[in-house]
């Protein structure tokens, strides 16, 4: 059913990617790993912002265990974690991120 009605919705859309290895060396693996990441372009109003694992190298002697999430996200950038716990030993984790907003 067809009401008549137009809406013009106009979205920006940004994205890329991050790696721990930009914060940290490899070779010294940590439970937590953060970064601010800053968007390409302006956003007029605060961004819905997704993120996803795109490569992990961790050692194969115990459990995979990882945790990838965004914070304090804000017209500039925001937060991005890579976390693991118990005995899991994670060498770099890529990001992917995607940002949607006006």
């Amino acid at each position: 059913m067809s009401t008549g009605q137009e809406f013009a919705l106009s979205f920006k859309i940004d994205s890329g990617t991050w790696n721990t290895n930009d914060v940290r060396d490899w070779s010294d693996p940590v439970m937590r790993t953060e970064g601010f990441v800053y968007f390409h372009q302006k956003f007029t109003s605060v961004p819905t912002v997704i993120v996803s694992l795109s490569s992990v190298d961790l050692s194969h002697d115990y459990n995979c265990r990882v945790r990838v999430y965004a914070t304090n996200i804000n017209l500039e950038g925001f937060t991005v974690h890579a976390d693991t716990w118990e005995d899991s030993v994670v060498y770099s984790c890529g990001i992917s991120w995607l940002a949607i907003g006006q």
